[in-house]
């Protein structure tokens, strides 16, 4: 830029503008672009690289864009807007973010990559849409940040649909840690591990769930008891434990003087 007097000057929107600038200004001095460039916002550059203007929005030169309602999908090449038809898929819908049409995941998506997938909150999301082998996959309950966290679900026993978060085989992993491994869980899901009360207390506000244990006695029997309305409270409520009613198993309510196989929650109702 200079600095100089002047009272009409060329703008990237508005090429038609004169770019003389007159001495007889009575707007005093300013900075100014200097001769053969256009006024972009607070830049000057060049005509070539004043890119394109629709509606009052600037787009810069190879930027592509939708329109308004994202039936269009255009390009500015050499400050021209080429544009061709466009509609966002099934799991999208048009929306804005900070000004720019874009095409949004609907309400119980979330975006994976480029594609906007089911957001799946828990394992029995998984099963249901027929996902039923054991593994581990990742869910996103309500409220919980993009994109979400791994479990281990297991799914080809008990019904399937149980997300495991505390498995216990050889006691290779340390359980006696505090409070914040507590809360972040740690180990490997596919192994020894807790998962963590805050991803815990994040499952089980969505809805019911049943608390099933499953686990091997000293004298290597098979036993496992499953509880309702199991619940895990926030950190301010010190994550406090939340269960109903012992509702099946084989194992009697004393106290286990074994490691647990694993344990798991499950959904078994509406909210």
């Amino acid at each position: 830029m200079v600095y100089g007097n002047c009272s009409s000057q060329a703008t990237c929107e508005d090429l038609h503008q004169t770019n003389s600038c007159r001495d007889n200004s009575t707007e005093g001095k300013s900075c100014v672009c200097a001769y053969g460039l256009l006024r972009r916002g607070e830049k000057c550059v060049r005509e070539e690289d004043c890119g394109c203007f629709v509606e009052g929005k600037g787009f810069k030169e190879g930027e592509n864009f939708l329109n308004n309602n994202c039936s269009r999908n255009c390009s500015c090449l050499d400050n021209k807007v080429t544009c061709e038809n466009y509609e966002c898929s099934a799991n999208e819908t048009c929306g804005e973010i900070e000004g720019a049409s874009k095409c949004l995941c609907k309400e119980g998506f979330i975006l994976d990559g480029q594609n906007c997938v089911k957001r799946r909150a828990d394992c029995l999301d998984l099963y249901n849409d027929g996902i039923t082998t054991d593994g581990i996959y990742t869910i996103r309950p309500a409220g919980w940040p993009a994109p979400g966290f791994q479990v281990y679900c297991e799914m080809e026993s008990n019904g399937g649909g149980w997300t495991v978060f505390q498995r216990r085989v050889d006691g290779t992993v340390d359980f006696y840690r505090n409070w914040t491994y507590f809360k972040n869980g740690f180990g490997e899901v596919n192994h020894e591990f807790w998962l963590g009360n805050d991803k815990i207390h994040a499952i089980t506000k969505q809805t019911k769930y049943e608390l099933r244990i499953d686990f091997v006695t000293s004298l290597n029997l098979s036993n496992f008891n499953v509880f309702d309305n199991f619940t895990i409270a926030d950190e301010k409520d010190k994550y406090r434990l939340g269960l109903g009613k012992h509702v099946a198993g084989n194992a009697g309510l004393y106290t286990f003087d074994s490691l647990y196989s694993y344990i798991g929650m499950q959904a078994y109702g509406g909210g």
